[in-house]
């Protein structure tokens, strides 16, 4: 081989280097060990601010269509809509009471065309409200076998909500389907877990999160997680990789006197979820003791298909008014685009961009 034909094929392997660069700039595959977290952490994705919004109100859960933003107000007890620039177009909702189109308790909500879709836990009912703000349907949740924990709204009507058995010290995924004026059950599965504890509820409390073809049922003390078709039935258990003791036992005392039993967390280990067509996104907010205000937000990325850990994106507090900082508290992930949307403590919704092409 002639110097001329080498430094030509040396020219289209830098080329080719350079092309390879470009193309891979937006995926980070860093793997290292963090210190602060104990753990063998791959950081993945630049996180780019698009926007952001302030809500001049502090929110809890919420939905976002093409247009409209959908929070819920864990004071009141109401939806409150907001177009894509914050401002507030209306409320959904009677307010806190046990009238039908108020609620105890609202755990979840799902919006459709026709209005929205309410799990009240506390207030033992499902209930749909028309945009504006009139009663559709409402169903009263009666089950004498076991007590009724969390829910989520699947849209068309249907919803699925955790039970716990007392008897068999089990959590049952039930389906269910809201009409008019009645609520029908449609199958009841066992929500597969291994057994830590006598009370699996308390040990195993979490939350649901869908994409109206699977839903995965998280769990807010340890690192277990359960993907669920929609029928509420266990497809495989995985795990995330912060590994936690999970809750403990605690007897307290109230101001009559009364003893009573909860359970006690070092770590709120999994604060939120998010979810598209691929991947379950899991906000993991790691509070260090409870004599320092050191924390860290991370979201875990794993894989719908196994429930493979596929990365770790780290999420930046932010600044708001003088010297207060926000830390995230709820994300959602849109099914169609690399938009990742993070709600903060106080009143502040931002839009990042994951500039990883597997977020598409």
């Amino acid at each position: 081989m002639n110097i001329k034909n080498i430094g030509i094929i040396s020219i289209g392997v830098i080329l080719l280097g350079i092309f390879y660069l470009n193309s891979n700039k937006s995926r980070i595959n860093s793997t290292k060990f963090d210190a602060e977290l104990n753990q063998q952490v791959t950081f993945i994705s630049n996180i780019v601010e698009i926007e952001r919004i302030d809500l001049n109100k502090s929110y809890s859960k919420f939905r976002k269509d093409k247009k409209v933003f959908y929070f819920l107000d864990t004071k009141d007890h109401k939806i409150y809509t907001h177009d894509l620039k914050g401002k507030k177009i209306a409320s959904i909702g009677g307010g806190k009471g046990m009238a039908p189109d108020e609620s105890v308790w609202v755990y979840d909500h799902k919006y459709d065309s026709s209005g929205v879709f309410i799990v009240d836990i506390q207030g033992a009912n499902l209930k749909k409200i028309s945009h504006e703000g009139d009663l559709i349907s409402y169903g009263k949740l009666i089950d004498e076998k076991g007590e009724l924990n969390r829910g989520v709204a699947l849209g068309n009507n249907i919803f699925l909500l955790t039970k716990f058995d007392e008897l068999s010290n089990q959590l049952r995924v039930i389906k269910l389907s809201l009409r008019k004026d009645s609520i029908n059950l449609i199958e009841e599965n066992i929500l597969k877990l291994p057994k830590e504890s006598s009370r699996y509820d308390f040990y195993y409390d979490g939350d649901f999160v869908t994409n109206g073809n699977e839903s995965v049922y998280y769990c807010w003390f340890t690192n277990d997680f359960v993907i669920l078709d929609n029928n509420g039935r266990t497809k495989f258990n995985a795990k995330s990789i912060f590994e936690s003791e999970g809750p403990k036992v605690v007897t307290k005392t109230n101001v009559k006197g009364h003893q009573y039993t909860k359970y006690k967390s070092r770590y709120y280990l999994n604060n939120s979820a998010a979810i598209d067509e691929s991947y379950f996104y899991m906000l993991t907010k790691l509070n260090h003791g409870e004599e320092t205000e050191q924390k860290q937000s991370y979201i875990d990325v794993y894989s719908l298909k196994n429930g493979d850990y596929v990365g770790t994106l780290k999420i930046p507090a932010i600044q708001a008014t003088g010297d207060l900082v926000e830390y995230p508290k709820e994300i959602y992930k849109e099914m169609d685009s690399n938009d990742l949307y993070v709600l903060y403590e106080e009143s502040h919704l931002v839009k990042y961009k994951l500039e990883d092409e597997r977020f598409n």
